[in-house]
């Protein structure tokens, strides 16, 4: 009997039956061992999906035969991927990559309408020009073909999007960027033709691309579709573009529409302070202006005084000099 190895585990072969002699063979993706051995137990550490056989005999000739796979270590799905997008201009290119920890070599990639079924090729597949249908989802899976039954399991889906087919939405904001942090904003995508899907797509920096589907509306003999976010912060700053798509070809898109660059005004420390030390400089200012005043008008009070002395001793001076010429002309 073979026990099978958890993921990561030690793989142990025991037989429960005591025999005369087995023949324990192991399978990888590349090669073939094969080890005799009179005892009860082979134990190996090996990474990878392999195939274990076990031949045992009875001294009267009676044969036994055991068949089995064993996974050891990390699961072996391949990863697919598409260089340098997965969004493909029509008559453009594109390269699939299928990569295993395993060593598989070879590839298998199946589309999900069943039409790439059989396509074989190592590690990568270059597809151009990509025409509409190129457009899907698709699917790898590792072959080993000197191991029987020597497949690997099936990667994640990977959607394939042909672009450029339609003609450009327009894309605006409102308000026009740079938007204050915590107002509304709302972003505008239109086509003079009438499309049942839109498709918003944000790329910020250090973060993956955003992909929003929103559904068109009838507007002016075409169609739009408007999205307002409120309040808004920093983390919707970024470059947008805007696709229109049909629902009966949900991955062919048009081409992209005009990217819009959207800025987020924050308000940060250093203004803030700024500006509280321009305030306080004008209290500073309507003090002095204050202390000003009040100096001017204490001396206009000290002045009021002084022209009234010095016009009783005017007219204390003139009156003798009145006196003496009325006098001399009652004289004459």
């Amino acid at each position: 009997m073979l026990d099978l190895p958890t993921a990561g585990g030690l793989a142990s072969m025991q037989w429960w039956m005591l025999v005369h002699e087995f023949i324990f063979t192991e399978w990888t993706l590349t090669s073939n061992v094969q080890r005799t051995n009179q005892g009860r137990e082979i134990e190996g550490q090996a990474a990878g999906r392999r195939q274990f056989i076990c031949h045992g005999s009875f001294p009267p000739g009676v044969f036994l035969f055991q068949r089995t796979w064993a996974q050891v270590g990390v699961p072996d799905k391949p990863t697919l991927s598409a260089w340098p997008s997965p969004l493909v201009p029509i008559g453009g290119h594109v390269t699939l990559r299928c990569q295993s920890h395993f060593g598989f070599e070879i590839f298998r990639l199946f589309k999900e309408d069943g039409e790439s079924q059989g396509t074989i090729f190592r590690h990568s597949l270059d597809m151009y020009p990509v025409t509409m249908a190129h457009a899907g989802i698709y699917k790898c899976q590792g072959i080993a073909p000197i191991v029987h039954d020597g497949l690997s399991e099936i990667s994640n889906p990977l959607l394939i999007i042909v672009t450029g087919v339609y003609r450009k939405p327009s894309l605006s904001a409102l308000p026009a960027p740079p938007i204050n942090s915590g107002e509304m904003m709302t972003l505008k995508c239109c086509s003079d033709a009438m499309f049942e899907t839109f498709i918003m797509v944000v790329y910020r920096e250090d973060v993956n691309e955003v992909q929003m589907r929103l559904a068109g509306e009838p507007y002016a003999g075409g169609s739009q579709v408007n999205i307002s976010i409120a309040p808004v912060t920093a983390a919707h700053a970024g470059t947008y573009l805007c696709y229109s798509s049909s629902s009966q070809h949900s991955h062919v898109w048009s081409h992209p529409s005009d990217p819009l660059d959207i800025v987020i005004s924050v308000p940060d420390a250093t203004n803030s302070s700024y500006h509280l030390n321009v305030t306080q400089g004008s209290v500073m200012k309507d003090y002095t202006l204050e202390n000003s005043i009040r100096m001017g008008m204490a001396g206009v009070v000290l002045l009021i005084p002084l022209i009234m002395l010095a016009e009783a001793w005017w007219n204390h001076k003139e009156a003798p000099q009145v006196e003496m010429r009325e006098i001399s002309a009652r004289t004459l």
